[in-house]
């Protein structure tokens, strides 16, 4: 199941204005990964870490039904992306 056009839309923006807003600096991670972690700092205090997980986990889930490459990526307990990834 695809998630909404107006979700996706919305997901591409945020990247594309987390690029954007750091094209001039020297970013080590993709800009992505800077999304994904800047959302489980907002959203980790409302929902917990838990509810992130669970959140990011589905997210992951559909995401891997779409693109194959994302099969070696998991969350961890924390919500986190693990190093090997995020480099």
């Amino acid at each position: 199941m695809l998630p909404p056009q107006k979700t996706r839309d919305l997901a591409r923006s945020l990247v594309a204005r987390e690029a954007d807003a750091n094209a001039t600096s020297l970013q080590t991670k993709p800009a992505t990964v800077r999304v994904y972690e800047r959302l489980r700092r907002q959203l980790g205090s409302p929902v917990g870490v838990d509810g992130f997980q669970a959140l990011a986990s589905r997210a992951l889930a559909l995401a891997k039904s779409e693109s194959p490459r994302l099969s070696s990526v998991h969350v961890s307990a924390n919500g986190g992306l693990p190093r090997s990834w995020r480099s």
